[in-house]
């Protein structure tokens, strides 16, 4: 699996890398990032958080990924931040 990360987590994307099945393509720190990275990258799913830098609204970010690569998986993670990560 070819992964492009976009979840604004560096000990997460650490964790991530650790799986032998996954090869990661290009880790996004904002959204701009992510929209030039899709033009181009590899990857078949795309990991996504709410708290990407310059996400302001979600679904948006999301109908703009299906229009420019409607065939990459995208995993979205939503949860809410705490002191602690």
């Amino acid at each position: 699996m070819k992964l492009l990360l976009a979840i604004n987590h560096k000990e997460m994307n650490r964790f991530i890398a650790q799986n032998i099945n996954v090869d990661i393509s290009e880790v996004a720190d904002n959204s701009e990032e992510l929209l030039e990275y899709l033009s181009y990258t590899k990857a078949n799913t795309l990991v996504l958080s709410k708290y990407l830098r310059g996400t302001e609204n979600p679904r948006v970010l999301i109908e703009e990924i299906q229009t420019v690569r409607p065939d990459i998986r995208i995993v979205y993670l939503y949860g809410r931040q705490d002191k602690d990560t």
